[in-house]
């Protein structure tokens, strides 16, 4: 079976964890259904921006819901 690596750092490791925790399911879980929905969407014009963002952004620094000191992410703020 093929195997998808992903290397994160630690602030971003860390929200996915304790989103998987508050979900009862694993990290891998939350990586999977992330990957089948932009799957699913890869031909809708907002998916492959939304990509080419992603790409370009963690080319400069940490996405926007990696921890950060003194930052609440909009998922904790609903709990």
């Amino acid at each position: 079976m093929p195997t998808l690596k992903i290397h994160l750092e630690k602030d971003e490791f860390a929200p996915i964890e304790r989103a998987a925790m508050e979900l009862k399911v694993r990290v891998e879980d939350i990586a999977y259904a992330g990957l089948d929905s932009v799957m699913r969407n890869a031909k809708d014009e907002a998916t492959i921006k939304l990509i080419q963002r992603a790409k370009s952004a963690r080319q400069i620094g940490l996405p926007s819901w990696a921890d950060r000191p003194h930052e609440i992410h909009a998922y904790e703020s609903m709990a």
